[in-house]
């Protein structure tokens, strides 16, 4: 009878009825398990020898059972349904070597980047690229974001792409394909980051010096390893890098690239023409200004030559001699009966001296004996006068066309009632130059005893 009993069920079952004070309620039933305990070691098939195979029984898991206090049935708990886990597969970050290879073995990428190049170190202020490797309508991005999502690259493992990234621009250093890198274009691009390297290896080479508390000095050499941190401040595209590893068919590079391409070329030629158009302009105002630089130096010359010609010649000399007479005989004759005069009658009357002794001694020089007609052109000369007349300022204002005249002799009669001071001034400084004159063509008269 027990042998047609599956004793592993029974057992179980009459298990969970015996636990507790259970026993004690059904004393029998501790026996009937002693019994059908023997009864399974007698059919258990000696150690070596396979046991009878038995029609396959549905195996029944029955609930776990709490201990309930006295008199009471205990509750039952529901077993919970197994929880299956959905685990995604991505693929795994590339590392900074396999980034820096991927680049280096792609034609498109070094194509790329020698186009980059041209645009930023040539034409980084037209500002034609704002987003590095892209359509003008976005297209790649779209389509990058979509792979990133799919393959599980987020949060922290986007975090490490970037880290990996910047860490193949430190070995890609001076490495034209580092601007394929470049997400918008400034004129710093490349060499910001090549001086962020540039600095840091510096430091990795330097020797750090520790004074020692026995008084000793001691070596050591810097970090080589530079951070990727160092270029947390520098905007990089990682677009390319997700081209390289996520479109496993190259379909942008068949399909898209093109575009890009011929749009840069475009740009390009475009830039190129723009820029030899203004660096012709450049050089047309440079040879302008040379030109003019020249011209204005001849003029300067001739100018000098002209006036030392003039003043050394004896008409040139009375004429400059009547020109200072007149301006003083229009000081004296403004200010005639006043107080306060510009030129007295006893200057006024040893300057007639001095401008006749002048006249008589240059006379005997002159081609043309008629002094009136000198005496007209010192007129025409005041009328057109320039304080500067005869200097090197004089010379430069006359070639570059900006040499200021006034008539001096109106200039004195109106500024004598409207800025008498100023009529003042200009008549002390016309004495002045005409005692100079004077002295250069007559001399300094021999003081006389008078006692």
């Amino acid at each position: 009878m027990f042998k047609k009993i599956n004793f592993s069920a029974s057992l179980v079952c009459i298990s969970i009825f015996l636990s507790g004070n259970a026993l004690a309620q059904f004393p029998n039933l501790k026996d009937l398990a002693e019994k059908l305990k023997q009864a399974q070691q007698q059919v258990t098939p000696p150690q070596g020898q396979q046991p009878q195979q038995q029609a396959p029984q549905q195996q029944v898991t029955s609930p776990q059972r709490q201990s309930a206090p006295q008199g009471q049935q205990p509750q039952q708990q529901l077993s919970q349904p197994p929880v299956t886990q959905t685990i995604s597969s991505s693929l795994s970050i590339p590392s900074s070597a396999e980034i820096c290879t991927k680049l280096k073995n792609s034609v498109e990428v070094k194509e790329y980047a020698s186009f980059i190049k041209r645009l930023e170190e040539d034409h980084y202020d037209q500002r034609i690229y704002r987003t590095g490797f892209e359509t003008k309508d976005g297209l790649i991005k779209k389509w990058a974001d979509e792979q990133l999502r799919k393959n599980g690259w987020y949060g922290d493992k986007i975090k490490e792409l970037d880290r990996n990234i910047k860490q193949c621009i430190i070995t890609l250093h001076n490495d034209d394909l580092i601007y394929a890198f470049l997400y918008s274009f400034s004129s710093s691009f490349a060499k910001q980051v090549n001086q962020k390297i540039s600095i840091e290896k510096n430091k990795a080479n330097s020797l750090n010096r520790t004074l020692n508390s026995d008084g000793s000095i001691s070596t050591s050499s810097g970090n080589s390893n530079i951070r990727p941190e160092i270029l947390d401040n520098v905007n990089i595209s990682r677009t390319l890098v997700v081209i390289l590893f996520l479109d496993n068919e190259s379909n942008i590079f068949k399909n898209v690239y093109p575009e890009i391409k011929e749009e840069i070329k475009v740009a390009l030629t475009n830039l190129d023409a723009t820029l030899a158009q203004y660096k012709k302009n450049e050089q047309d105002k440079q040879l302008a200004s040379k030109i003019a630089e020249e011209g204005e130096a001849k003029k300067i010359k001739e100018y000098l030559e002209n006036y030392k010609i003039f003043i050394e010649k004896p008409e040139g000399k009375l004429t400059t001699g009547y020109q200072w007479f007149q301006t003083l005989q229009t000081c004296n004759e403004v200010r005639k009966g006043m107080a306060l005069q510009f030129v007295n009658d006893n200057e006024l009357s040893e300057s007639k001296k001095k401008i006749s002794t002048i006249e008589a001694k240059l006379k005997s020089e002159l081609k043309d004996k008629d002094t009136n007609k000198l005496w007209a052109e010192a007129l025409k000369r005041n009328q057109k006068f320039s304080p500067y007349e005869g200097t090197e300022v004089g010379a430069k204002l006359y070639a570059g066309g900006n040499m200021m005249y006034i008539d001096l002799i109106e200039y004195i009669k109106v500024n004598n009632k409207q800025d008498w001071s100023s009529s003042q001034k200009t008549c002390a400084s016309a004495l002045l130059r005409f005692e100079d004159f004077s002295k250069s063509i007559i001399g300094t008269e021999t003081p006389k005893k008078s006692f």
